[in-house]
């Protein structure tokens, strides 16, 4: 079930499409595919495999925080920039 984040200005529906064609990274189509990565890229930099991860799987803030060792509150906050980008 999805429920959509505090904090970042779009409506319930706009978070939850970004939300599930992440989800589906796999299957969405090669421009869907890039669009996301270069998204995570630009927002990121260094840090994009962690934003990636938080995006495209089920793992939590708190497990990808301690696998790439960035602080939570950065996580939210490249996630909301991604968000409010797409």
């Amino acid at each position: 079930m999805f429920r959509s984040k505090r904090g970042i200005n779009l409506t319930h529906d706009k978070q939850g499409l970004i939300y599930f064609i992440c989800l589906d990274y796999k299957e969405q189509p090669y421009k869907v595919q890039t669009k996301i990565l270069n998204l995570c890229l630009e927002i990121a930099a260094e840090d994009y495999q962690a934003l990636f991860d938080v995006l495209t799987t089920h793992k939590s803030i708190i497990e990808i925080s301690l696998e790439y060792f960035i602080a939570e509150k950065k996580i939210y906050n490249l996630r909301k920039q991604f968000y409010e980008k797409w």
